[in-house]
């Protein structure tokens, strides 16, 4: 569907069909982003039938390319399968319960405490599903899919034989039923893989690490009362980085008295983004502290809009450790509590920033500045990546500064240099 005549076919059967309201459009799935292809996956699930009605017009259509009608007929053949759309219904569930992991460690204000509890809940979903309870769901879904659409059930293949050695005693046993088979060779073997990659990317240490790491943000040193920090919620961290948990927990325990006094009169408009005078002296009351969590990680916010910014920067501000870190600066007496911001500051929260850039990459140097250089093509994806900041500039200054760069360039940019 990249071609602008078979792409003009599909749109014109969406807006006749049920999926006019939604206006969906084909999505690639050879992207970097996770997300993208759960949205390509729910884009042929909705639009199916008007896009085998897409296919079905360019494979009869004589005037189409023959590569064109040779892949539609293959596609179409692919779609009518009961094997691939109960594939696909198992890939939409899976995504189904990845989504809120995905949005969760790609957000720009990640909330350290919330990732232990999505991913247990995540692998506990995972659990579930793989049972033959799971199973049977899955079977529902896959059959209600099959009758809405008039797809025929894979009746059983004929049996290859297997070439054996003369010697050799074992017999592998042969999955005659398909569900069967897709059962074992897709669903549990998928299912499986994803299970012992999220143990393994996700060890018990390391959640328990980033929980421990939420005690000392923003929000929970205004929302601490007079109790008393316990040292064995923080001696694993402690531990690992060398720092004395019983004196961390004696400077945190002073610090966090003081902390709600000053922290009013902390200033980081020189971290942000968007210079607002709002910042210099933010106010956050204890109210404004809690946090909605559904709308922090909605992947569906409009960020581009100014309450949309505002909000991302208030989650920031509270679920982050910089405020605290800043007032840590101005006061001394706590090197034991600065080291470990420190620390919580120079960890990376996730790869995401640099696995975009490399998105960037395919972008910015595309076939028709294929002899770019590598000064001028670092040059160019750094612009793409911090787009947010170059679009804070003005074209004034930036002008203004090309222009003082040299003497030639001021002359031929006309450039007047300000009065003393």
């Amino acid at each position: 569907m990249s071609g602008h005549k078979r792409h003009h076919i599909f749109v014109e059967k969406l807006e006749k069909g049920p999926c006019q309201a939604r206006k969906k459009c084909l999505k690639r799935v050879n992207t970097t982003r996770w997300s993208s292809k759960n949205d390509a996956v729910k884009t042929i699930i909705t639009c199916y039938d008007v896009l085998r009605e897409t296919l079905e017009d360019i494979s009869d259509n004589t005037q189409s390319e023959t590569d064109s009608r040779t892949s539609a007929k293959g596609l179409l053949k692919a779609l009518f399968d009961y094997e691939s759309a109960a594939v696909m219904i198992i890939a939409a569930e899976l995504f189904k319960i990845l989504s809120p992991v995905t949005v969760c460690l790609q957000s720009k204000i990640i909330d350290y405490g919330m990732i232990p509890t999505v991913v247990s809940e995540t692998i506990s979903k995972l659990q579930s599903m793989r049972t033959d309870k799971g199973w049977e769901k899955m079977v529902g879904s896959i059959n209600h899919f099959a009758q809405e659409h008039y797809l025929q059930k894979t009746s059983n293949k004929r049996i290859r034989k297997i070439k054996r050695f003369m010697d050799e005693l074992a017999i592998d046993e042969i999955i005659l039923d398909p569900m069967a088979k897709l059962r074992t060779e897709v669903f549990f073997k998928v299912l499986d893989s994803v299970i012992t990659q999220l143990h393994d990317r996700f060890p018990e240490r390391s959640l328990n690490f980033v929980q421990q790491m939420t005690n000392f943000s923003h929000e929970k040193l205004l929302n601490t009362g007079d109790d008393t920090l316990n040292p064995d919620i923080v001696s694993d961290m402690c531990g690992y980085y060398g720092l004395d948990t019983e004196k961390l927990c004696e400077e945190f325990d002073v610090f966090s008295q003081l902390y709600k006094g000053s922290y009013q009169n902390i200033d980081l408009s020189d971290v942000l983004s968007s210079k607002d005078d709002k910042y210099k002296n933010d106010k956050l009351t204890n109210d404004e502290v809690e946090v909605e969590t559904q709308d922090s990680y909605d992947e569906t916010l409009d960020c581009t809009s100014t309450i949309a910014k505002q909000r991302y920067l208030d989650q920031w501000i509270k679920k982050g450790f910089i405020r605290p870190y800043r007032c840590l600066l101005n006061i001394s007496g706590f090197p034991y509590l600065t080291s470990l911001y420190q620390i919580i500051l120079a960890l990376p929260a996730t790869s995401c920033s640099a696995e975009r850039a490399m998105s960037k990459l395919k972008i910015v140097k595309n076939r028709l500045r294929s002899s770019m250089g590598d000064t001028w093509l670092s040059d160019m994806l750094v612009l793409a990546s911090e787009k947010d900041i170059l679009q804070s500039i003005p074209n004034s200054e930036i002008i203004d500064k090309f222009g003082i760069s040299s003497e030639n360039r001021k002359k031929l940019l006309l450039y007047k240099g300000h009065q003393g």
